[in-house]
């Protein structure tokens, strides 16, 4: 079965949906923004207007635990042979230049060994590379000769980079 294919069966098979698809927090526009406002408002107007499970179902199906909040901070671990790698998400909606993704290596002493930020746009710009190039909205037979090149170029860069990714997650070659 190639690794791929082993992959994403280990995703789907774990639930890997988590509680964020990604290392960074949604921005709604101002108008959607709006809304989620207003339906906190209505839910909570009187503030038990919405029974125990109600209230559980409609924050669960609306995302309303990560969609228009103010601030949200998830922090997670992984144990690691000679360590931990902690990894935080935070978001302010007042502050939108300082959302981030933090990785830190600590090791079995907790010092800090390594430590990464990204910015939301490194998060964002990271997750146009992972998708790739998505197939031509145009008809590939009104391609001109240049931009189907263009394409398999891009296309081909495309499977290089998921290549790296999964040689990423692969033993290191001494």
């Amino acid at each position: 079965m190639p690794r791929a294919v082993q992959s994403a069966l280990v995703l789907i098979l774990s639930g890997a949906c988590g509680p964020l698809s990604k290392p960074m927090v949604d921005r709604p526009s101002a108008e959607s923004q709006k809304i989620i406002d207003s339906s906190w408002d209505n839910m909570l107007s009187p503030r038990d207007r919405l029974a125990h499970q109600l209230l559980l179902d409609v924050v669960t199906a609306n995302q309303l635990h990560q969609i228009g909040v103010d601030r949200l901070s998830l922090r997670s671990e992984k144990s690691i042979r000679g360590g931990l790698i902690v990894m935080e998400v935070n978001y302010d909606r007042a502050r939108p230049d300082a959302d981030e993704f933090v990785i830190r290596c600590v090791d079995s002493n907790g010092k800090e060994t390594r430590r990464e930020r990204y910015s939301r746009a490194e998060v964002e710009e990271s997750l146009k590379r992972i998708i790739g190039p998505g197939p031509s909205a145009v008809n590939s037979a009104k391609l001109t000769e240049q931009e189907r090149h263009e394409q398999e170029r891009l296309r081909t860069e495309h499977e290089e980079f998921e290549r790296r990714l999964q040689a990423a997650t692969q033993p290191a070659s001494s």
